[in-house]
């Protein structure tokens, strides 16, 4: 059924637990669907695993048993299906899934790759990739693109954390 959700790529199947736990740590999946009742371990043995690597992924558990939720949403589960579910509950889980990332872009200021950037003539959205280098002067913190020189209402050190995985170097002057 997930196959049939077009905004979904599936990256790979497991069918036991412990298969499970190593392709997640393999492939880092966003999503993860899990059964409660696995040929070696439960589901919810799974979600512990995975969440001693502190993994971000989010599990979806799909079971016939509803007395496992109260345990599973402690191991921090996203969504619980109870059997059987269909596509519309599936794209449902999707729905809830998109609107959770739209509301974390949002409160870290980043959306669809860009940053949004309050500056002296108001928010500005950029890509990283848009960024030259950034400056501080003194209480002041400038950023420098291709055709454009900003300054940013912003404290650097918390900037600088949300381009982590984008391919900046942080230079100091020592006199």
């Amino acid at each position: 059924m997930l196959g049939e959700i077009s905004e979904v790529l599936l990256i790979g199947e497991a069918s036991t637990g412990m298969e499970a736990v190593k392709k997640a740590k393999e492939l880092k999946p966003d999503l993860m669907f899990l059964d409660i009742q696995l040929p070696d371990l439960t589901g919810l043995q799974v979600a512990e695993l995975l969440n001693e690597f502190d993994f971000s992924i989010q599990i979806v558990f799909l079971t016939a048993y509803d007395h496992f939720a109260i345990e599973a949403f402690k191991l921090r589960a996203f969504h619980y299906l109870l059997k059987p579910y269909d596509l519309e509950d599936l794209i449902e889980v999707f729905d809830t899934y998109l609107d959770m990332l739209k509301e974390n872009q949002l409160k870290t200021g980043q959306t669809k790759n860009k940053l949004a950037i309050e500056t002296e003539n108001g928010i500005t959205y950029l890509s990283p990739k848009e960024i030259y280098f950034i400056e501080k002067q003194g209480r002041e913190v400038i950023i420098h693109t291709k055709t454009a020189k900003m300054k940013a209402s912003l404290h650097l050190a918390s900037f600088l954390k949300s381009l982590n995985g984008f391919p900046f170097s942080e230079l100091t002057k020592a006199i």
